[in-house]
């Protein structure tokens, strides 16, 4: 029982502290001081479907780079009728590749702001982010948060994703420390690009950067005033590749990250690391019952910022089976995914 304990003791205590410092977290008002060069770039694999939406939700003033990775649609034609500049690529598949290979070629911005290509934008992104930047960060990440599908199961993940991407990230925020890469909204400056190009190959990817940021001394500022906006995985087996590939990945980093971490010094994100899905922390409440106080701030403050709907009322009848799917995934996981492109639309 006490080794048991232990073993869930990094999470809870992660889960709860942040939970709490986010109720203390205020968002800030900074002033722009002056003009940056910032470019959008957005990695692209045959999204012909969504990349006009994405642009066209993108200030006209600002340059946009669309990588287009091995793309056998439109994308690329598209993206250029529109005004942005294309790259294309033909190699070995998958976003860290490309952003390793195209990145280096376009150097000479103060800013580089990095979007998905099933996503649109708030209108204040980029001054959101000059502004912080102007105000002395050198990375940022604005809250990333996913569309609401029709289904209570997509309503699920929704909250999940809102605790992930910014329950967590404003009490990270709150404390002083780094808010995390969270993949999609994030902008990093010349300087944090040059002292640590990304080059991570790893499933994920994103998490492992940030892990390098943090151990650069480099820090991550949270400014959830500036959103971007992607779209849930339309179909079960599309939501389960996409939560394997995250379990694979965060398995494979806590094997090459745990040292480094300890020997950095870089305590949060190790705990972050080691943390396990909610959902398996809720099948111990019976044995522990004083996991349910925390675990019950961090779910009510996660579905207060996806904004309560009437029909969540009915979200207690789904909760059984999207626990047992979730436990169900994260015990039997595949040891090993190839990268594939998420299929797009709602659950």
């Amino acid at each position: 029982m006490i080794l048991l304990l232990l073993f869930l003791f990094p999470g809870l205590m992660e889960i709860g502290v942040l939970s709490f410092a986010a109720l203390f977290y205020r968002q800030k008002r900074e002033v722009k001081k002056k003009d940056y060069r910032t470019l959008i770039v957005i990695p692209a694999h045959n999204e012909e479907q969504g990349i006009a939406k994405c642009l066209k939700s993108l200030p006209n003033d600002v340059d946009k780079l669309v990588i287009a990775d091995n793309c056998t649609d439109r994308t690329a034609h598209i993206a250029k009728q529109l005004g942005a500049i294309v790259y294309e690529r033909q190699g070995k598949p998958g976003k860290p590749h490309a952003l390793e290979e195209a990145l280096p070629k376009y150097q000479n911005y103060d800013i580089t702001l990095f979007i998905d290509a099933d996503s649109t934008v708030s209108a204040n992104l980029v001054h959101i982010i000059e502004s912080a930047v102007s105000n002395g960060a050198q990375a940022v990440q604005v809250r990333y948060h996913v569309d609401q599908g029709p289904s209570l199961f997509a309503r699920y993940q929704q909250i999940a994703f809102a605790g992930m991407n910014h329950i967590r990230a404003k009490g990270r925020s709150a404390l002083g420390l780094s808010a995390g890469i969270f993949g999609n909204g994030f902008a990093l400056t010349k300087e944090v690009l040059a002292t640590a190009p990304f080059t991570s190959h790893a499933l994920a990817e994103d998490t492992e950067y940030h892990l390098k940021l943090t151990c650069k001394g480099f820090r991550v500022h949270y400014r959830p005033q500036a959103t971007v906006t992607a779209t849930t995985p339309p179909t079960l087996k599309s939501a389960t590749h996409q939560h394997h590939r995250w379990l694979v990945g965060r398995l494979t980093l806590i094997k090459s990250w745990c040292l480094p971490l300890i020997q950095h010094k870089q305590f949060e994100p190790l705990f972050d690391l080691l943390t396990l899905p909610t959902s398996v922390y809720v099948l111990f409440i019976p044995l522990f019952p004083f996991t349910a106080i925390p675990l019950s701030l961090y779910f009510f403050l996660s579905w207060m910022a996806v904004r309560p709907r009437a029909t969540d009322l009915l979200l207690p009848f789904q909760l059984i089976p999207y626990l047992l799917w979730k436990v169900m995934i994260t015990l039997f996981r595949p040891t090993k995914l190839n990268w594939r492109r998420t299929s797009r639309g709602s659950l």
